[in-house]
Protein backbone atom coordinates (compact mmCIF):
# COMPACT_ATOMS: atom_id res chain seq x y z
CA UNK A 1 0.00 0.00 0.00
CA UNK A 2 1.38 3.86 -0.73
CA UNK A 3 0.32 6.87 0.82
CA UNK A 4 -2.56 7.82 -2.11
CA UNK A 5 -4.30 4.40 -1.74
CA UNK A 6 -4.22 5.00 2.30
CA UNK A 7 -5.55 8.33 1.75
CA UNK A 8 -8.42 6.92 -0.48
CA UNK A 9 -9.28 4.42 2.08
CA UNK A 10 -9.17 7.06 4.57
CA UNK A 11 -11.65 9.19 3.03
CA UNK A 12 -14.47 6.26 3.44
CA UNK A 13 -13.80 6.67 7.41
CA UNK A 14 -16.49 8.51 9.30
CA UNK A 15 -13.91 9.24 11.74
CA UNK A 16 -10.88 9.34 9.81
CA UNK A 17 -9.63 7.16 13.22
CA UNK A 18 -7.35 4.56 11.86
CA UNK A 19 -4.59 2.17 13.66
CA UNK A 20 -1.19 0.34 12.64
CA UNK A 21 0.34 -2.04 15.08
CA UNK A 22 2.26 -5.11 14.77
CA UNK A 23 1.89 -7.86 17.56
CA UNK A 24 4.88 -10.43 18.75
CA UNK A 25 3.47 -13.08 17.22
CA UNK A 26 2.74 -11.68 14.04
CA UNK A 27 4.52 -11.56 10.60
CA UNK A 28 3.37 -8.59 9.58
CA UNK A 29 2.32 -5.24 10.28
CA UNK A 30 -1.78 -4.75 10.22
CA UNK A 31 -3.68 -1.56 9.26
CA UNK A 32 -7.22 -1.29 10.22
CA UNK A 33 -8.94 2.29 8.85
CA UNK A 34 -11.88 2.76 11.20
CA UNK A 35 -15.29 2.55 9.02
CA UNK A 36 -17.32 2.45 11.79
CA UNK A 37 -18.67 -1.44 10.95
CA UNK A 38 -16.98 -4.66 10.03
CA UNK A 39 -15.31 -7.53 11.31
CA UNK A 40 -12.08 -6.78 13.16
CA UNK A 41 -11.79 -4.17 15.71
CA UNK A 42 -8.66 -2.07 17.73
CA UNK A 43 -9.74 -0.79 20.78
CA UNK A 44 -8.00 2.21 22.97
CA UNK A 45 -8.88 2.17 25.79
CA UNK A 46 -7.77 4.89 28.73
CA UNK A 47 -6.26 4.47 32.12
CA UNK A 48 -9.50 5.59 33.96
CA UNK A 49 -12.76 3.99 33.29
CA UNK A 50 -14.95 7.33 32.82
CA UNK A 51 -13.43 8.59 29.79
CA UNK A 52 -14.29 7.52 26.41
CA UNK A 53 -13.01 3.50 25.16
CA UNK A 54 -12.24 4.25 21.23
CA UNK A 55 -12.94 1.38 19.23
CA UNK A 56 -12.43 1.19 15.83
CA UNK A 57 -14.69 -1.08 13.28
CA UNK A 58 -13.51 -2.12 9.75
CA UNK A 59 -11.52 -5.07 8.22
CA UNK A 60 -7.97 -5.44 9.31
CA UNK A 61 -5.78 -5.84 6.06
CA UNK A 62 -2.07 -6.54 6.25
CA UNK A 63 0.86 -3.91 5.04
CA UNK A 64 3.48 -5.20 3.10
CA UNK A 65 5.01 -1.59 1.36
CA UNK A 66 5.66 0.69 5.12
CA UNK A 67 6.34 4.10 3.44
CA UNK A 68 3.17 5.89 4.44
CA UNK A 69 2.97 9.43 5.03
CA UNK A 70 0.24 9.57 7.90
CA UNK A 71 1.28 13.54 8.51
CA UNK A 72 -1.91 14.92 6.61
CA UNK A 73 -4.38 12.73 7.81
CA UNK A 74 -3.84 12.97 11.27
CA UNK A 75 -5.20 16.61 13.52
CA UNK A 76 -2.73 17.51 15.99
CA UNK A 77 -2.72 19.38 19.23
CA UNK A 78 0.16 22.09 20.41
CA UNK A 79 1.28 20.93 24.06
CA UNK A 80 1.25 23.79 26.35
CA UNK A 81 1.87 21.98 29.64
CA UNK A 82 4.98 21.38 31.41
CA UNK A 83 7.19 18.01 31.91
CA UNK A 84 7.15 16.72 35.46
CA UNK A 85 10.26 17.78 37.56
CA UNK A 86 12.04 15.79 39.54
CA UNK A 87 11.28 17.78 42.46
CA UNK A 88 7.85 16.93 41.94
CA UNK A 89 7.96 13.71 41.34
CA UNK A 90 10.00 12.85 44.22
CA UNK A 91 7.54 14.89 46.29
CA UNK A 92 4.77 13.02 44.70
CA UNK A 93 6.93 9.35 45.86
CA UNK A 94 7.31 10.76 49.40
CA UNK A 95 3.27 11.57 49.82
CA UNK A 96 2.87 7.35 48.87
CA UNK A 97 5.27 6.30 51.00
CA UNK A 98 3.94 8.00 53.89
CA UNK A 99 0.27 7.01 52.68
CA UNK A 100 1.22 3.72 52.39
CA UNK A 101 2.90 3.34 55.83
CA UNK A 102 -0.26 4.75 57.89
CA UNK A 103 -2.97 2.77 55.51
CA UNK A 104 -4.01 -0.58 54.38
CA UNK A 105 -2.15 0.54 50.75
CA UNK A 106 0.70 -1.74 49.52
CA UNK A 107 1.54 -0.29 46.36
CA UNK A 108 1.15 3.16 44.45
CA UNK A 109 2.12 3.33 40.65
CA UNK A 110 3.35 7.20 40.28
CA UNK A 111 4.11 8.26 36.80
CA UNK A 112 5.24 11.49 34.76
CA UNK A 113 5.17 13.14 31.61
CA UNK A 114 8.11 14.27 29.30
CA UNK A 115 7.81 16.60 26.22
CA UNK A 116 10.49 16.51 23.94
CA UNK A 117 10.00 19.77 21.86
CA UNK A 118 10.73 19.25 17.72
CA UNK A 119 9.34 18.11 14.64
CA UNK A 120 8.65 14.21 14.23
CA UNK A 121 7.26 12.25 11.94
CA UNK A 122 4.69 10.00 13.35
CA UNK A 123 4.90 7.13 10.73
CA UNK A 124 8.73 7.05 11.53
CA UNK A 125 8.74 6.44 15.48
CA UNK A 126 6.53 3.76 14.59
CA UNK A 127 8.87 2.19 12.22
CA UNK A 128 12.11 2.95 14.66
CA UNK A 129 10.27 1.05 17.53
CA UNK A 130 9.20 -1.56 15.12
CA UNK A 131 12.78 -2.37 14.56
CA UNK A 132 14.11 -1.53 18.01
CA UNK A 133 11.42 -3.50 19.64
CA UNK A 134 10.02 -6.56 17.73
CA UNK A 135 9.10 -8.54 20.91
CA UNK A 136 6.25 -6.21 21.78
CA UNK A 137 3.33 -5.03 21.13
CA UNK A 138 4.25 -1.63 18.53
CA UNK A 139 1.19 0.35 18.18
CA UNK A 140 0.74 3.83 16.60
CA UNK A 141 -3.37 5.27 16.44
CA UNK A 142 -5.65 8.12 15.60
CA UNK A 143 -8.82 9.20 16.68
CA UNK A 144 -10.19 12.30 17.20
CA UNK A 145 -11.07 11.62 20.62
CA UNK A 146 -7.76 10.15 21.69
CA UNK A 147 -4.91 12.00 19.67
CA UNK A 148 -2.50 9.66 18.02
CA UNK A 149 -0.47 7.69 20.42
CA UNK A 150 2.82 5.24 19.79
CA UNK A 151 4.44 2.75 22.12
CA UNK A 152 5.51 -0.57 22.36
CA UNK A 153 4.55 -2.39 24.79
CA UNK A 154 6.33 -5.15 26.40
CA UNK A 155 3.21 -6.16 28.98
CA UNK A 156 -0.07 -8.13 27.38
CA UNK A 157 -3.17 -7.89 29.22
CA UNK A 158 -4.77 -10.79 27.66
CA UNK A 159 -3.50 -12.42 24.30
CA UNK A 160 -5.53 -16.02 22.65
CA UNK A 161 -3.11 -18.78 22.42
CA UNK A 162 -4.90 -21.47 20.77
CA UNK A 163 -7.85 -22.38 23.22
CA UNK A 164 -6.24 -20.65 25.94
CA UNK A 165 -5.91 -17.11 26.99
CA UNK A 166 -2.42 -15.86 28.82
CA UNK A 167 -1.83 -12.67 30.92
CA UNK A 168 1.28 -11.57 32.59
CA UNK A 169 1.98 -10.16 36.18
CA UNK A 170 4.91 -8.11 35.33
CA UNK A 171 6.57 -5.61 37.87
CA UNK A 172 9.70 -4.53 39.61
CA UNK A 173 12.42 -2.60 36.97
CA UNK A 174 16.12 -2.46 36.85
CA UNK A 175 18.96 -1.97 34.55
CA UNK A 176 20.52 -4.44 32.70
CA UNK A 177 23.79 -5.88 34.11
CA UNK A 178 26.77 -7.87 32.71
CA UNK A 179 25.82 -10.36 36.04
CA UNK A 180 23.44 -12.39 37.33
CA UNK A 181 21.69 -11.31 40.04
CA UNK A 182 19.05 -11.85 42.33
CA UNK A 183 15.92 -9.53 42.66
CA UNK A 184 16.18 -7.27 45.57
CA UNK A 185 13.34 -7.61 47.97
CA UNK A 186 11.47 -4.25 46.88
CA UNK A 187 10.92 -5.77 43.24
CA UNK A 188 9.91 -9.07 44.08
CA UNK A 189 7.19 -8.03 46.87
CA UNK A 190 5.74 -5.27 44.10
CA UNK A 191 5.86 -8.59 41.45
CA UNK A 192 3.83 -10.84 43.85
CA UNK A 193 1.33 -8.32 44.69
CA UNK A 194 0.81 -7.80 40.91
CA UNK A 195 0.34 -11.71 40.61
CA UNK A 196 -2.02 -12.35 43.51
CA UNK A 197 -4.19 -9.57 42.27
CA UNK A 198 -4.83 -10.75 38.80
CA UNK A 199 -5.26 -14.33 40.13
CA UNK A 200 -8.04 -13.13 42.07
CA UNK A 201 -9.09 -10.98 39.41
CA UNK A 202 -9.54 -14.11 37.20
CA UNK A 203 -11.36 -15.87 39.68
CA UNK A 204 -13.85 -13.35 39.84
CA UNK A 205 -14.24 -13.38 36.42
CA UNK A 206 -15.18 -16.84 35.87
CA UNK A 207 -11.94 -17.72 34.54
CA UNK A 208 -10.84 -21.14 34.43
CA UNK A 209 -7.77 -23.23 34.74
CA UNK A 210 -5.50 -20.72 36.22
CA UNK A 211 -1.76 -21.81 35.57
CA UNK A 212 0.97 -19.67 37.13
CA UNK A 213 4.25 -19.64 35.97
CA UNK A 214 7.67 -18.85 38.29
CA UNK A 215 9.13 -15.22 37.84
CA UNK A 216 11.38 -14.93 35.74
CA UNK A 217 13.33 -11.77 33.61
CA UNK A 218 12.10 -10.06 30.84
CA UNK A 219 14.60 -7.69 29.30
CA UNK A 220 12.98 -4.57 27.37
CA UNK A 221 16.09 -2.90 26.08
CA UNK A 222 18.88 -1.24 29.00
CA UNK A 223 16.12 -2.03 31.42
CA UNK A 224 14.42 -5.66 32.45
CA UNK A 225 11.47 -6.80 34.33
CA UNK A 226 10.05 -9.61 36.80
CA UNK A 227 7.43 -11.44 35.18
CA UNK A 228 5.33 -14.30 35.59
CA UNK A 229 2.92 -15.67 32.57
CA UNK A 230 -0.49 -16.88 33.76
CA UNK A 231 -2.38 -19.00 31.89
CA UNK A 232 -6.19 -19.39 31.88
CA UNK A 233 -9.57 -20.70 29.95
CA UNK A 234 -12.32 -18.68 29.05
CA UNK A 235 -15.20 -17.91 27.06
CA UNK A 236 -15.94 -14.61 27.26
CA UNK A 237 -12.06 -12.33 27.03
CA UNK A 238 -13.93 -9.26 27.15
CA UNK A 239 -15.81 -9.80 30.30
CA UNK A 240 -12.24 -10.81 31.63
CA UNK A 241 -10.70 -7.76 30.60
CA UNK A 242 -13.02 -5.94 32.43
CA UNK A 243 -11.93 -7.51 35.86
CA UNK A 244 -8.34 -7.50 34.94
CA UNK A 245 -7.89 -3.45 34.08
CA UNK A 246 -6.45 -1.69 35.63
CA UNK A 247 -4.04 -3.78 37.21
CA UNK A 248 -1.72 -3.25 40.07
CA UNK A 249 1.11 -3.11 37.58
CA UNK A 250 -0.30 0.30 36.58
CA UNK A 251 -2.34 1.49 39.56
CA UNK A 252 -1.74 -0.39 42.50
CA UNK A 253 -3.82 -2.72 45.39
CA UNK A 254 -6.08 -1.89 47.07
CA UNK A 255 -7.00 -0.50 43.33
CA UNK A 256 -9.34 2.14 44.65
CA UNK A 257 -7.16 3.80 47.30
CA UNK A 258 -4.26 3.71 44.61
CA UNK A 259 -6.43 5.52 42.16
CA UNK A 260 -7.22 8.00 44.76
CA UNK A 261 -4.13 8.65 45.64
CA UNK A 262 -2.82 8.79 41.91
CA UNK A 263 -5.62 11.88 41.67
CA UNK A 264 -3.45 13.60 44.53
CA UNK A 265 0.02 12.98 43.61
CA UNK A 266 -0.05 12.91 39.88
CA UNK A 267 0.14 16.55 38.42
CA UNK A 268 -1.27 15.27 34.82
CA UNK A 269 -3.56 13.43 33.47
CA UNK A 270 -2.82 10.17 32.59
CA UNK A 271 -5.69 9.80 29.33
CA UNK A 272 -4.79 6.35 27.19
CA UNK A 273 -1.10 5.97 29.12
CA UNK A 274 -1.44 2.61 30.98
CA UNK A 275 -5.18 2.34 29.43
CA UNK A 276 -5.08 -0.79 27.01
CA UNK A 277 -4.79 -0.90 23.36
CA UNK A 278 -5.26 -3.77 20.96
CA UNK A 279 -7.74 -5.84 18.42
CA UNK A 280 -10.21 -8.65 17.64
CA UNK A 281 -12.40 -9.81 15.39
CA UNK A 282 -12.51 -12.50 12.55
CA UNK A 283 -9.17 -12.21 10.69
CA UNK A 284 -7.20 -11.48 13.91
CA UNK A 285 -6.41 -13.10 17.05
CA UNK A 286 -7.54 -11.80 20.61
CA UNK A 287 -4.85 -9.45 21.90
CA UNK A 288 -4.57 -6.97 24.10
CA UNK A 289 -1.39 -4.75 25.81
CA UNK A 290 -1.28 -2.17 28.38
CA UNK A 291 -0.58 1.14 27.00
CA UNK A 292 3.27 1.31 28.66
CA UNK A 293 6.14 2.56 26.91
CA UNK A 294 3.75 4.78 24.77
CA UNK A 295 4.23 8.55 23.66
CA UNK A 296 1.34 10.85 22.47
CA UNK A 297 2.44 12.50 19.58
CA UNK A 298 1.69 16.78 19.36
CA UNK A 299 2.36 19.19 16.70
CA UNK A 300 5.34 20.53 18.38
CA UNK A 301 6.84 17.56 20.00
CA UNK A 302 6.39 14.25 21.44
CA UNK A 303 5.08 13.69 25.22
CA UNK A 304 6.32 10.52 26.94
CA UNK A 305 4.76 8.88 30.11
CA UNK A 306 6.81 6.71 32.61
CA UNK A 307 5.94 5.51 35.65
CA UNK A 308 7.51 2.74 38.95
CA UNK A 309 5.84 1.06 41.84
CA UNK A 310 6.16 2.51 45.17
CA UNK A 311 5.99 0.37 48.11
CA UNK A 312 7.14 0.77 51.56
CA UNK A 313 10.75 0.13 50.77
CA UNK A 314 11.02 2.84 47.92
CA UNK A 315 13.36 5.54 47.78
CA UNK A 316 12.34 9.00 45.92
CA UNK A 317 15.65 9.23 44.19
CA UNK A 318 15.72 5.66 43.02
CA UNK A 319 11.87 5.75 41.99
CA UNK A 320 12.76 8.99 39.93
CA UNK A 321 15.89 7.41 37.93
CA UNK A 322 13.57 4.28 37.18
CA UNK A 323 11.43 6.40 34.85
CA UNK A 324 14.54 7.99 33.25
CA UNK A 325 15.34 4.71 32.43
CA UNK A 326 12.08 4.08 31.10
CA UNK A 327 12.08 7.02 29.23
CA UNK A 328 15.58 6.58 27.51
CA UNK A 329 14.46 3.07 26.23
CA UNK A 330 12.33 4.99 24.07
CA UNK A 331 14.12 8.46 23.38
CA UNK A 332 17.60 6.70 22.50
CA UNK A 333 15.99 5.19 19.51
CA UNK A 334 13.64 8.45 18.36
CA UNK A 335 16.57 10.38 18.49
CA UNK A 336 18.03 8.56 15.68
CA UNK A 337 15.31 9.84 13.44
Amino acid sequence: MNSKHFQELLAASPSSGFAIWKAPSDEGVHLLIDLGKGGDSFTIAPFQKEDEIISLRGEAISLGQLDLDISSSISSSIFNGDSTSREDHCAGVEQAIKTIGNSNLDKVVVSTQTFVEGEFDPFQVFLKLLKAQPTTFVHLSFHPASGTWIGASPEPLIVQENDAFRTVSLAGTRAVSQQIEAWGQKESLEQSIVTDYIKGQLAKAGAENIRIERPETLRFGDIEHLKSDIRFNTSNPAHVVSYLHPTPAVGGTPLKEALDLIDQVEGHKRSYYTGYIGCSGVNLTTTYFVNLRCLQFHHNGLLFFTGGGITLDSEPDSEWMETREKLNSLMHHIEKI
